[in-house]
C-alpha cells in the first residue's frame, strides 16, 4: 500500500465519524420533534434510547482508526523529509 493511501485512508474514517455523528445528531431532532407533545410513557416507547447509545458507539472506533491511519501517514512524511 502507497504511503498516501494512509492519508486517503484516514480522511474516509473522519468522513464516516463525521457522517455518523450527524445522522445520529438529525435521528435525535426528529424524534425530538415527533416526540415533544405526548406523554411520557409513551415517549419512551418511541424513543428507544438503546438505538441511540449503539449509533454513538460507532464513532469512536473510527475516529482511533483515523488517527491511527493519519499518525502512520504524517511519520511516513517527516521521516522521508529527514533523509
Amino acid at each position: 500500500m502507497t504511503p498516501d493511501a494512509y492519508y486517503y485512508i484516514s480522511m474516509v474514517y473522519f468522513s464516516i465519524a463525521g457522517l455518523t455523528f450527524f445522522t445520529l445528531s438529525l435521528k435525535g431532532y426528529n424524534t425530538y420533534k415527533q416526540t415533544r407533545y405526548i406523554e411520557a410513557s409513551e415517549r419512551w416507547n418511541k424513543i428507544k434510547p438503546l438505538q441511540y447509545i449503539l449509533h454513538a458507539l460507532h464513532i469512536p472506533p473510527y475516529i482511533i482508526a483515523a488517527y491511527w491511519y493519519l499518525d502512520a501517514y504524517l511519520e511516513y512524511r517527516n521521516g522521508v523529509q529527514d533523509i
